[in-house]
């Protein structure tokens, strides 16, 4: 692997730019240092909020985008290899966390080292990036240089290089040979070219400097405004459409953005966005460690090897069909009953006629399913060896449904849950511990449980039941939702089917649903300030627009591309 000594007088300038620019943030979003729920009682001015100008790629984004920059079939692989960032908010690609630290930095120059060998030895591979009147073509060699640094330094800083950039990078790409020892002049400039400009700022974070306009606010530019949509729903870099669009200025225009917006999301790109949003709203990924002893044999013998997996591409396959296949809305995931089984699912579902491993398209008992909370996946993970777990199945709901302001339990205050004595049920096991005249009546009682219940018709791997210890299952019960300010209305349900419905109609919950669309979509944890741009969309979704409805009203919304006048 060729050493990095000789591009020092280019990369110290990138690496001093990229360690301070990963402190570019500082720490606060929109003047606010927690991470808050949407408080639906307040008032609800659409106001804008201020965030990094500097996000860093995430490790799945700088994946992506050098495979589309190499113009590649299949991704490299090389950020496997990365310093894991820490965890921030629902999401991975929060921007508050995302550093560029030594070791991160350092892991990337050596990904960018690889690179650089892999085209020194790979003609086809450069020839993918070399532009007319490369090396075989009439002109000079600096024509020649410039010719390439202009044509892949616009797409890999996703937007044009100024002219001092141009003129460094052409004098770098000229000298290149005297540093590798390349007979072919060419070669080597390409080689370390691609190399430096992986390893600088303009690469490794989308820039959002954005320029004050008459209004006194923040605007970002065309290519700004390209990129963050490209990465909001494609997880890389624009394409060459969206390149277009920003360099002749139209995608600044309303109906062109929405018009890209839709491209996006209807093109097959659009699928992985769809299912990491979702994989980590409802946490699929705790699926990967469920493996077949984390389910009691004797209790659960359908838990088998593969459950798992077949629980995970279920609900994946769902929202996905959902929200791109057919244009759905919130209301459809949460109360539909057509879904994919395979013999897997088929078992627990009591679905017949299913057989091996391929998902198929099916409806299930409407009576005993609706949407992703009644999938397995949902149950599975909340819930028991054993037993089931309404606490875990409540929380969750609270927290990622609803969005409640549920805080965590003072330490040591509820103690765990007794061993299970003879003859109760788990609801009045929970009920006695936590419930009502409780040290836990405060959360518990009034919030955890009564969502927790709802889920009792379902065991611990999501297979519906009728009785507990010979007992009929007890899952009605009622819960106070936060409708409108001051206003709290209280609607009971009987049943998971019966909730799914409650959940549907309520604002709270499509507030909720559309405020973690604003985290992914803008790469920051929700704040205070945005409480009016989820209100609005929120209230959208709750009259029926569809999820894609939802994504785009967020894209159009002036907090997409538009920053207070001052900040960082």
């Amino acid at each position: 692997m060729m050493k990095a000594e000789g591009m020092r007088w280019l990369l110290a300038v990138s690496v001093g730019a990229a360690l301070a620019l990963g402190g570019c943030g500082k720490g606060t979003v929109g003047g606010h240092d927690d991470v808050v729920i949407v408080d639906p009682t307040a008032p609800k001015p659409e106001l804008l909020v201020d965030s990094t100008r500097f996000p860093r790629l995430t490790h799945k984004q700088w994946e992506n985008t050098v495979q589309d920059l190499l113009r590649l079939d299949k991704p490299l692989g090389l950020s496997a290899r990365f310093t894991t960032d820490p965890p921030g908010s629902t999401f991975d690609n929060d921007s508050k966390v995302l550093r560029m630290t030594p070791g991160l930095f350092t892991d990337e120059a050596e990904a960018c080292e690889t690179i650089s060998d892999m085209l020194g030895t790979d003609a086809a591979m450069r020839a993918k990036i070399v532009p007319a009147g490369g090396p075989g073509g009439s002109g000079d060699a600096t024509a020649k240089a410039k010719a390439f640094v202009e044509s892949f330094g616009v797409r890999a800083f996703r937007r044009p290089l100024t002219k001092e950039e141009s003129d460094q990078f052409i004098a770098f790409f000229l000298g290149a040979a005297t540093i590798t020892g390349d007979a072919d002049a060419y070669v080597a400039g390409v080689r370390m070219t691609v190399q430096a400009m992986l390893q600088s700022p303009p690469f490794v974070y989308r820039m959002e400097l954005g320029a004050i306009a008459a209004d006194g606010h923040r605007h970002l530019d065309a290519f700004e405004v390209a990129s963050k949509l490209s990465y909001a729903l494609w997880n890389t870099m624009p394409d060459d459409a969206l390149f277009a669009a920003a360099k002749d200025g139209s995608l600044l225009t309303a109906s062109v953005l929405e018009t890209h917006a839709r491209r996006l999301l209807g093109d097959p790109r659009a699928k992985p966005m769809i299912d990491d949003f979702h994989e980590r709203l409802l946490s699929l990924d705790r699926l990967d460690i469920l493996g077949v002893g984390t389910k009691d044999a004797t209790a659960h013998p359908e838990w088998t090897a593969t459950t798992a997996a077949s629980m995970k591409s279920e609900t994946l396959l769902f929202t996905n069909d959902v929200v791109l296949g057919r244009k759905g809305t919130l209301a459809d995931l949460l109360t539909s009953n057509e879904t994919f089984v395979n013999a897997d699912l088929a078992a627990i579902y009591g679905v017949s006629g299913v057989s091996g491993t391929a998902m198929q398209k099916t409806k299930l008992d409407p009576t005993q399913r609706a949407g992703f909370l009644t999938h397995g996946s949902f149950l599975a993970i909340n819930g028991g060896r054993i037993d089931t777990d309404p606490i875990h199945r409540g929380v969750f709901t609270n927290r990622n449904v609803i969005c409640a302001d549920l805080p965590a339990p003072p330490a040591g205050m509820i103690p765990p849950l007794p061993d299970n004595p003879a003859g109760k049920t788990m609801r009045q096991r929970v009920s006695e511990h936590t419930g009502l005249g409780t040290c836990g009546a405060g959360c518990h009682g009034t919030m955890i449980n009564p969502i927790g219940f709802a889920f009792e018709t379902f065991d611990a791997i999501g297979k519906w039941r009728t009785t507990d210890q010979g007992i009929p299952v007890d899952a009605h019960d009622s819960y106070d939702f936060k409708d409108a300010p001051g206003q709290t209305n209280t609607l009971g349900y009987d049943g998971p089917v019966a909730l799914a419905r409650v959940l549907a109609q309520r604002p709270q919950v499509h507030g909720c649903y559309t405020g973690k669309w604003l985290e992914y979509a803008y790469g920051r944890a929700l704040v205070r300030d945005d409480a009016g741009l989820v209100d609005r969309i929120g209230k959208l979704s709750l009259s029926g627009a569809s999820v894609q409805d939802v994504i785009v009203a967020l894209i159009l919304a002036p907090s997409f591309s538009q920053r207070p006048q001052g900040g960082s």
